[in-house]
């Protein structure tokens, strides 16, 4: 390269001041550029961290609230076997239609007989 420009190659020995003015400009420029590279990329991996946080918290959240949303319906629809239509598996007697007894209650006031 000096070959080709020498007028160049006198910077390289003895550089003026003005080579030295740019010279430490540049250095600055490339020092700012540098800091904003970094802080930027900084600042993308805080974001990033940031939501991958609130992104597990949300997912954990939403577990647990459907998790006690299928709970609640559990609750609210349970039914002991049978309790209805007297329909079980077969292990359980006791429960089929032919071997339930209705049973009539009748209360008599022995207040009005007498």
């Amino acid at each position: 390269m000096l070959k080709r420009f020498p007028w160049l190659l006198h910077s390289v020995d003895q550089p003026s001041m003005g080579d030295r003015i740019i010279a430490a400009l540049l250095a600055a420029l490339a020092l700012a550029v540098a800091v904003v590279l970094i802080v930027g990329f900084g600042f993308v991996l805080l974001i990033a961290a940031i939501l991958a946080i609130k992104l597990v918290i949300g997912l954990a959240i939403y577990r647990w609230w459907m998790q006690r949303r299928e709970r609640q319906m559990r609750a609210e629809t349970f039914r002991p076997k049978a309790y209805d239509d007297g329909s079980t598996g077969e292990n359980q007697s006791g429960f089929e239609p032919h071997k339930r007894i209705a049973i009539d209650v009748q209360v008599i006031d022995k207040n009005k007989e007498s």
